[in-house]
Formats: C-alpha cells, structure tokens, sequence
C-alpha cells in the first residue's frame, strides 16, 4: 500500500514516502537550525551603542542576524539624535525630549539583553522601514 505523510518540526520539513514496508525520508531544512556564533552576538550587541551601530554596516557582515540587529541600532542612533534637537526646545520639547531619550535608552537596552541571548527582537515596524531605505 503506498501512502504519503509529511511531518512538519519547526525547522525541517519531512516527507516520507511509505512502499510496502520500505520508507523513504527526505529533509528539508527551512530555516536556520544553529545559534548565532560568538563574533555574531558580539557584533549585533555592538549594534545598539549610539555610533557604533554603523560599524557592521560598513563592514559589510552577510549574517542577517547582524544586519537585523544593526539596522536596529541604527534606527535607535537616529531617534536619540532626533530627541537630542528636539530637547533645545524650551518646555515641550523638554518634556518629549527627556521621555524619548528614555524610551530609546530602554529599546537599546532590550536589544543588547536580547541580541547577547542570540535571539532576533523586531521593534515593531522599523525592519520594513530599513528595507525601504535600503539599509
């Protein structure tokens, strides 16, 4: 009797193709089944402290879980200066500027925490932003 089962895990595909009492398995890797190497988490951390984020942009680094972190911290990079200017003005801006600076003070110390657990963490929405700048 042949029959066909395929078993999905989280990071392979297995098709299996029974004939008679004979069992045919193929694997298909699907997504990226090892951690993050040490010079990976180290860079992506370096990813998240002010200026540094562009240093693994330059250095032009093919691991995604690099880029992602970088492109993060880029982000990050920017919105600290953006709350810096917009800190000089008088009352509001003291006030949006001091709540801004925090809130980014804080993303980037969730990204360190995450990216030195080896673990991609998105803030919401500014991947697509990234890719659509192209960087």
């Amino acid at each position: 009797m042949q029959g066909l089962a395929i078993v999905l895990k989280p990071c392979i595909i297995k098709i299996k193709t029974m004939e008679s009492e004979k069992e045919d398995i193929k694997s298909i890797p699907t997504c990226r089944d090892k951690k993050p190497s040490g010079v990976e988490i180290f860079w992506a951390a370096i990813s998240y402290l002010g200026v540094l984020s562009m240093a693994p942009l330059i250095l032009h680094f093919k691991s995604g879980y690099i880029k992602h972190h970088a492109r993060q911290g880029l982000f990050l990079f920017m919105m600290e200066i953006l709350m810096f200017i917009i800190f000089v003005i008088p009352f509001v801006g003291w006030i949006i500027g001091f709540f801004g600076g925090i809130l980014c003070f804080i993303a980037s110390l969730v990204g360190i925490i995450m990216s030195l657990l080896g673990k991609k963490w998105t803030i919401s929405g500014v991947e697509k932003l990234m890719e659509k700048l192209n960087i």
